[in-house]
């Protein structure tokens, strides 16, 4: 659950509860709504700075990594997206500064730590394969973003 104080806006997803939703409540009004956010069906959210957060999530074998405001959760104001091993960058390469580069993604077949390189226009995939089966009990651990 991350809050912005600037808005009076919480927003959140409870994964199988809210699956590809947004869920945001603003303290002033006292209304909570959910923003469907495209075929996703869990999200992964990131408070960042400046009012924005940023938001993953898997859509069919597309990842996608955007940046969002506060004001209006439902607008990417910047995107990446992977699919294939290619990397697509969209809207303001500036908003990037705002978040952290560093995102951990459930990848189908475990979990990913990506670095976003924006400058480069690249996205490195870290090595995380000490994390498996063999040295872990994946089922009951994962790896958690510092």
């Amino acid at each position: 659950m991350i809050f912005d104080d600037a808005t009076g806006r919480v927003i959140d997803n409870l994964g199988w509860i809210d699956g590809g939703s947004l869920w945001t409540y603003s303290v002033a009004r006292r209304e909570e709504s959910r923003i469907r956010i495209a075929d996703a069906n869990f999200l992964s959210i990131k408070k960042g700075t400046n009012g924005l957060f940023r938001l993953a999530y898997r859509e069919r074998l597309e990842l996608n990594i955007s940046i969002r405001h506060f004001r209006d959760p439902s607008v990417a104001l910047a995107s990446l997206r992977l699919r294939n091993g290619s990397t697509t960058f969209d809207g303001d390469d500036d908003l990037w500064t705002s978040v952290e580069n560093t995102i951990i993604v459930d990848a189908g077949s475990g979990q990913r730590i990506l670095s976003v390189d924006v400058p480069a226009k690249r996205v490195i995939d870290l090595d995380v394969s000490w994390f498996s089966n063999d040295n872990y009990d994946v089922g009951y651990s994962s790896l958690i973003p510092v």
